[in-house]
């Protein structure tokens, strides 16, 4: 069996793959398009950290929900200090948006739709 990066990297159906289940037990999706063109071509330095985009969906230790938008979630896991790249604390960000699709029988979806690396302020 092939890691699910690999999968999403080689898969030419343009149909996101299921990469996470996040707490509230909805299943979370990426495609292709969107890790290749958009999260890797404006953050390529995320490629070293698919792991913790997972963690940041999985159990993250924190998440923001967007008073804006109400279908889309804000997770964020820390960078463990060994793997900090600037001297500011940082977190990735994982942006979900949650939709309830036909071809999933109207079950609630989350489609990761960005990924990048954010400063935090240490509290």
């Amino acid at each position: 069996m092939t890691d699910i990066w690999e999968q999403i990297e080689n898969d030419d159906t343009d149909q996101p793959l299921q990469i996470a289940v996040d707490p509230d037990d909805t299943a979370i999706f990426l495609s292709r398009e969107v890790w290749q063109n958009h999260i890797l071509l404006r953050h390529p330095e995320m490629v070293d950290f698919k792991d913790l985009i997972v963690a940041a969906i999985t159990s993250p230790d924190k998440r923001e929900y967007d008073v804006r938008t109400p279908n889309v979630i804000r997770c964020y896991k820390n960078v463990p200090p060994e793997r900090q790249i600037t001297a500011s604390h940082l977190k990735v960000r994982v942006v979900v948006k949650y939709t309830q699709p036909p071809e999933r029988e109207y079950e609630r979806t989350g489609l990761i739709s960005s990924a990048y690396l954010v400063r935090w302020k240490v509290e």
